[in-house]
């Protein structure tokens, strides 16, 4: 480790389109990187613009919906070779897997109109792809490469061109400002239906529409304040994410309020949603999110990976937002939670504390007290308890500890425990106790925990599940917590002493090396450690068990075959140990994931 972590033209086809291009350059960016000569380090960034008159974030309008942005693709598709990715796609046992994919790119080139993969190759310093309005009101999306030099952007231009020509597609010259901005109209249903770009110096400037393009250009050449640059809210998320030292990683940034009332408008009829909406949206609180934005790094700081997530919120929170906020504590994982999970993760989300917020919401608008006449004095089984007293009781943190199935078919009883700690059990242990007689079910009494098994029969009682097997629930409560499994067998030998003897999570060495990257407090945190458990889901994935179908649009029959995956072997080495935590901040909060390198390399 070198660095401790916690230092550190429809609407719907616009971001569908936004998202294509992300992924398409992500994985293009992993075939582009074995045809870079020029190696660069992360600190020596080779094709960062010196003459380059504007960065990516002035051509975007100030309300831009999101936003994606390689600072340097020269400088990516270098870390991207030290990281296990890079590996991986120089592993000749995967050689004929990513060969599949290179196919599937191809097929994709008809759809967008660009060959991304030479995109990729020639640009050499910043690379965004926006998803914006017009003043017509219509979605679009803009993208601003920044190529070697002027010759190589007119070359690419030029390529451009002729694919287009050769498929027929109508062009549209506008000049404006002596700036040539061409639009093509194309016919093809399985294609974008317009492209349209301008060139301004060595950068291409290009969208979905000669509309936004065109405004594109007016606040490239002209001085505005309706620029991305000049959001107040987008240049906080970004100094909140952005270390300032390298800009070899990926960035990205979204204005949720704007984007989720644009998507229930886009799918609702007449495109306005009603004021019932609104006030929904305005109840859970997304109008106090003011921009979420984040970053990935590959192969720095001794890690595989590591990724950065910052929520700028408008504070006081209130309403639903309250409820969902987290304190941040010193969080270790129970004793009952031993080192041979998959995964494990604990959340400062308490039940107690998500009670006392909804009685104080409902309380302010409707008066004191509405809020337990209502349901916190809902009486539970005997009437000797109402649901507000249970809601105190359940004061602890959510814990989540599972081992991955070995086929598909166990997903339903996966050995994974869910539950929540307690200061006190007496109360929460009675009412167990009580279900159990309700059901004529026995308790078992395994060490310090008291168990109950409640089968459940879906496809007996419930219709449309008459093909689900019948499930084993348990609930047990011990001392410090009540839990819940999907697998009875699995909550049962948690207690027993075979277990109880085994060494704890926290305990083990593969975690402590996750949980030294952790600050001393969190809201969140979560590990995951890949093993060969992995292999029967592997297996079922290579043998096309799971294979999916093909999907719609834009991106015809883009699918990857998993049936040319090497076996288990080849694929083993690469497999990691994760994890990532949540911290509050002073004005939002910060999530970070981070990767080990694989332990075979």
């Amino acid at each position: 480790m070198k660095a401790k972590l916690s230092h550190l033209h429809s609407s719907n086809a616009a971001i569908g389109i936004v998202l294509l291009l992300a992924m398409f350059c992500l994985t293009d960016l992993v075939f582009a990187a074995e045809n870079d000569q020029s190696p660069v380090g992360p600190t020596e960034e080779k094709g960062v613009a010196t003459d380059s008159v504007h960065p990516a974030d002035h051509y975007f309008p100030a309300d831009a919906l999101g936003l994606i942005r390689f600072g340097n693709v020269s400088a990516f598709r270098e870390s991207w070779i030290n990281s296990s990715f890079g590996a991986q796609i120089n592993d000749p046992g995967l050689s004929k897997f990513f060969a599949g994919v290179v196919r599937q790119l191809d097929s994709l080139k008809k759809g967008l109109g660009v060959d991304v993969l030479q995109l990729i190759q020639q640009v050499d310093g910043e690379l965004s792809i926006g998803l914006v309005y017009t003043s017509e009101g219509d979605m679009s999306v803009v993208a601003v490469g920044d190529f070697t030099d002027n010759v190589a952007a007119e070359r690419w231009i030029n390529q451009l061109e002729q694919g287009l020509t050769a498929e027929k597609a109508t062009e549209i010259t506008v000049e404006v400002e002596s700036t040539q901005l061409k639009s093509w109209k194309r016919s093809s249903p399985q294609a974008v239906s317009n492209l349209a770009y301008f060139a301004s110096g060595k950068k291409v400037i290009f969208s979905d529409s000669l509309q936004a393009l065109a405004e594109t250009h007016r606040r490239e050449s002209n001085e505005s304040n309706d620029r991305l640059s000049a959001n107040e809210d987008y240049q906080h998320v970004m100094s909140r994410i952005n270390p300032g030292t390298t800009s070899s990683g990926l960035s990205w940034y979204v204005d949720p309020e704007t984007l989720v009332s644009t998507w229930i408008s886009a799918n609702l009829p007449g495109r306005e949603a009603p004021v019932e909406l609104k006030s929904m949206i305005e109840a859970i609180g997304i109008n106090q999110v003011r921009g979420i934005g984040g970053t990935i790094y590959l192969g720095e700081a001794g890690l595989d990976s590591v990724s950065t997530t910052y929520g700028y919120m408008q504070t006081p929170l209130k309403g639903a937002m309250k409820a969902l906020s987290l304190p941040a504590t010193k969080q270790i994982p129970p004793s009952w939670v031993k080192e041979d999970v998959s995964l494990y993760s604990q959340m400062n989300w308490r039940v107690d504390r998500l009670f006392q917020t909804l009685r104080e919401t409902v309380d302010q608008q409707r008066g004191e007290g509405a809020f337990d006449k209502a349901l916190g004095s809902l009486p539970i089984l005997d009437g000797k308890t109402n649901l507000a007293e249970l809601a105190a009781a359940i004061d602890g943190p959510l814990h989540v500890a599972a081992e991955v199935p070995q086929a598909a078919n166990e997903l339903l009883r996966q050995n994974a425990i869910f539950g929540f700690g307690m200061s006190d059990s007496t109360l929460v242990r009675q009412l167990v106790r009580e279900i159990a007689h309700s059901r004529e079910t026995t308790i078992e009494k395994i060490g310090t925990a008291e168990v109950v098994r409640l089968g459940m029969d879906f496809g007996q009682s419930v219709p449309g599940f008459e093909n689900m097997p019948p499930l084993d629930f348990a609930i047990a409560v011990t001392e410090d917590a009540l839990l819940f499994s999907p697998n009875a067998d699995y909550l049962a030998a948690t207690f027993s002493p075979e277990r109880s003897n085994m060494r704890s999570l926290a305990d083990s060495p593969e975690y402590q090396q996750i949980a030294a990257q952790f600050p001393e407090e969190t809201s969140v945190i979560n590990y995951q450690r890949q093993d060969g458990r992995l292999e029967g889901l592997y297996n079922q994935l290579r043998s096309g068990l799971l294979k999916a179908g093909p999907m719609p649009g834009v991106l015809g029959a883009f699918n990857f075959d998993f049936e040319e995956l090497p076996p288990f072997p080849a694929m083993s080495k690469y497999l990691q140990t994760t994890g990532s935590f949540v911290v509050p901040e002073e004005d939002g909060f910060r999530i970070v994931n981070f990767a080990l390198p694989p332990r075979e390399q």
